[in-house]
């Protein structure tokens, strides 16, 4: 523990800090170090209001603290238990903090909640089929099988077997090799048309040529419709969320870092082995300085963090003031733990807590608290819900060759079924000529 950033003064609370973001931050080195904060103006009031000043003691390790097997304390917790200070800063409350300490009425009520670097726009090798919907693509395939079924009767009906069969062909042009009944299922025509491919059209009877009109003008107008979606998205891209749930953390294998001795360090190594929070404790990476958290997870590497929602303001608050968009993905299924009270720490039995308590009462139901610390974050909730709903960057993604192998796998499909055919009337017209020889 370092001594406090003014000299000791009986007349002084001795206040523990320590990096705790937004709420505590120390600054600079020796004699320029200085405490900021949004709780450093509610420590403020709260000290003119008891009648005291403050003497604020450092918490080198930056720790919260635990009590040992031994009976020994570390950390913050430590300083209360060995008498070192008169309150600390905003702490969790937790069941096992409680056993050792009192705390004040909450100052806040807190989730805590899991941030993954922002995933970028990606190449959806899919995106081809993205101009429509399923359902309108479900409607062109039974408007295709029902066009063809209709020609198909048709072309059954012209050549029904009567009197004047000759005189029929020879208005509807069914007989002769061109013809469609002999040469091109009703089927494939309806999807050569569709595709906007050539096809040889022979029939001359009314009823055929008013389907196969109102059939070239629907696949007009869906080539038309598709061609300008697909030319706008070009290909859509995709957003590929690491995860988005607990379940889907733990199959990630993504590092999670916590603050050590945190309560959701503490939470995750007592959960069973079996439970959801239980099934991360090999993915957990502990640390001690939350700055050095952000740094490497803003550096852009592979990580997870756990933290509280207002810490997670904090710094997405930073992020975007800097940048103007969001870099953070605040994970939505699932919390880690929610209903957090977070308020001021106490020595047991301490005399200086009912009258903090009247103070935080009336500070809280004036919304000064939430005031003060939400005034300092304009920006705060800008990156918090989904990614289609928040900001993100305006820069402009270059094609890459990923984004045409959609199209590319189905040319090459194409043409595979198109020579596999090819191969296959070669083989049966030689198979009929030797057959025919013979």
């Amino acid at each position: 523990m370092d001594a406090g950033l003014s000299h000791a003064n009986a007349s002084c609370l001795r206040v523990m800090v320590f990096n705790y973001f937004p709420h505590m931050g120390i600054i600079g080195e020796g004699a320029n170090r200085k405490v900021v904060g949004t709780l450093m103006p509610v420590l403020d009031i709260i000290a003119r209001h008891v009648g005291f000043c403050l003497e604020f003691v450092v918490n080198s390790d930056n720790v919260f603290g635990e009590v040992l097997a031994n009976g020994s304390a570390t950390g913050t917790l430590g300083a209360v238990l060995d008498g070192q200070v008169d309150m600390t800063g905003v702490l969790t409350v937790t069941e096992g903090r409680t056993k050792h300490m009192d705390f004040s009425r909450h100052l806040f009520l807190e989730i805590m909640q899991v941030a993954v670097k922002r995933p970028v726009l990606e190449p959806d090798v899919a995106g081809f089929v993205k101009p429509f919907t399923s359902w309108v693509w479900l409607s062109i395939v039974v408007a295709m099988l029902l066009t063809a079924l209709a020609c198909t009767l048709l072309l059954t009906v012209w050549r029904s077997p009567t009197s004047d069969t000759p005189h029929r062909e020879r208005d509807c042009g069914c007989g002769g090799e061109a013809s469609l009944g002999s040469t091109l299922p009703p089927l494939l025509w309806c999807l050569a048309v569709l595709l906007s491919r050539g096809t040889t059209w022979v029939y001359k009877t009314v009823s055929l040529r008013v389907i196969a009109s109102v059939w070239f003008l629907a696949s007009f107008i869906l080539s038309t419709v598709y061609s300008s979606n697909l030319k706008a998205m070009l290909i859509t891209p995709r957003v590929q969320l690491p995860f988005d749930n607990l379940e889907e953390l733990d199959k990630s294998q993504y590092p999670l870092y916590l603050i050590e001795t945190s309560a959701t360090h503490t939470a995750i190594s007592a959960a069973a082995d079996d439970s959801p929070l239980g099934r991360l404790k090999d993915q957990v990476v502990t640390m001690q300085d939350e700055l050095e958290i952000a740094r490497l997870f803003y550096a852009g590497n592979r990580m997870s963090i756990a933290g509280l929602s207002i810490s997670f303001r904090h710094f997405m608050n930073h992020a975007f003031s800097r940048n103007g968009f969001c870099t953070e993905y605040v994970m939505q299924g699932d919390r880690l733990m929610e209903g957090l009270s977070q308020a001021l720490g106490f020595p047991k039995g301490s005399r200086l807590r009912p009258r903090v308590d009247d103070v935080i009462l009336r500070l809280r139901e004036a919304g000064i608290i939430n005031y003060l610390l939400y005034r300092a974050m304009p920006n705060s909730s800008l990156c918090l819900g989904p990614i289609d709903q928040a900001p993100s960057s305006n820069k402009l993604r270059a094609q890459t060759l990923q984004d045409f192998y959609g199209v590319f796998f189905i040319f090459i499909g194409g043409n595979f079924l198109a020579a596999v055919a090819f191969a296959a009337e070669m083989l049966t017209r030689r198979r009929n000529n030797t057959t025919s020889d013979q």
